[in-house]
């Protein structure tokens, strides 16, 4: 029995066919979302820091209450001598939910709090 569906599925097409629904099943391709965010002039480095912090725990708080997001690590950058103040990397299980995640009433909530202090931005999007 087991010998006859073996000779079955071992036509190329049907093997190529079992291959992509085990590849989809077990190896579906996810979305990365990478924010890069410059802020503002502050009046004090303690003024920058604690408007910062609070950016990146309402970002971090997200991962909690948007069930579209897999992944979320923000991060203050800590080297001077680049551009760029802090840096978010999400990651979705589909175009569908990284749009979710964007038109979400609690993330449009934190996106208000940084465009008040935002001066640049920078984002790329990518399937992995």
């Amino acid at each position: 029995m087991f010998f006859h569906f073996f000779l079955r599925i071992t036509h190329p097409r049907r093997i190529y066919i079992l291959y992509l629904c085990l590849y989809t099943l077990f190896f579906r391709t996810m979305v990365k979302h990478i924010v890069l965010f410059k802020f503002k002039s502050f009046e004090s480095a303690e003024e920058k820091e604690q408007k910062l912090k609070y950016i990146q725990s309402q970002l971090l708080n997200l991962k909690n209450i948007i069930k579209e997001i897999a992944t979320m690590e923000v991060g203050l950058n800590g080297n001077p001598k680049e551009a760029f103040d802090l840096a978010l990397v999400s990651t979705h299980k589909s175009w569908e939910d990284l749009a979710v995640y964007d038109q979400h009433p609690d993330h449009v909530a934190v996106k208000k709090i940084i465009k008040e202090v935002l001066d640049t931005r920078s984002a790329a999007d990518f399937e992995f």
